[in-house]
């Protein structure tokens, strides 16, 4: 009888040593929730728009027309004064540089006979950028 109740009572013991394990994590989660809530809202400093780098971002579009206006729109919606969109439309038979436009961007139109592939739409871009470089370039695919 009293060896019954020792391994009964061992196993409650790893029982509740279990559970305990398993709540640990809960319990950090916990903590840290009580922990953020006590301390409240945060503020951050947001850099003035002056001293950003003036930014180009460069979008190749190679017959794009369906999908660019809403990449373009969903870029062009937080960029500050001195960031502005250029969109590559390189050796398209639609009107990828038209939707571009509409939406706000500096377009190329780069006519390079064979020349379909990303690289080279990159490399027409840059070579526009050349003449009036900006301090970053972001290059962000059209779909």
């Amino acid at each position: 009888m009293q060896a019954a109740l020792s391994i009964e009572s061992s196993l409650t013991a790893l029982a509740w040593l279990g559970a305990a394990f398993v709540l640990l994590p809960m319990w950090v989660v916990i903590v840290e929730v009580m922990g953020a809530l006590i301390r409240g809202v945060r503020t951050t400093s947001i850099t003035p728009l002056q001293n950003f780098p003036s930014t180009v971002v460069l979008v190749p579009a190679h017959n794009e027309q369906e999908g660019i206006s809403r990449t373009l729109a969903s870029l062009s919606v937080d960029l500050p004064p001195n960031c502005r969109l250029l969109c590559v439309a390189h050796n398209c038979s639609d009107e990828t540089a038209e939707v571009a436009r509409r939406i706000g961007a500096t377009v190329i139109e780069a006519r390079e006979g064979d020349k379909r592939g990303k690289p080279d739409a990159l490399k027409a871009g840059l070579r526009w950028l050349d003449a009036n470089p900006p301090e970053v370039v972001v290059v962000v695919d059209a779909d």
